[in-house]
């Protein structure tokens, strides 16, 4: 398992730390993310439950879909990658 304190080297050969990979990832790759969460067939007033959801990268995709009425729960045991 990585530290957090570890770096990866993004496309740009950037050093990112774990969240920026994250999110500099789920950037790239959103509209296959927006595609994938279409293909749930979320309704509004549904209730979704994210587990691992790190910083929420998903979780605002499925409350789009469930709202106004809808619920989206995000758990995550990691601290390092709780989004404010």
């Amino acid at each position: 398992m990585l530290e957090t304190n570890q770096y990866f080297k993004g496309e740009k050969g950037l050093e990112l730390t774990n969240v920026e990979w994250l999110l500099d990832h789920h950037k790239t790759k959103l509209q296959e993310r927006r595609k994938t969460v279409d293909e749930l067939n979320l309704k509004p007033g549904d209730v979704v439950l994210d587990l691992g959801c790190g910083p929420g990268l998903w979780t605002h995709l499925l409350a789009e879909k469930v709202k106004p009425n809808g619920r989206v729960v995000g758990l995550d045991f990691s601290p390092d990658l709780k989004s404010d």
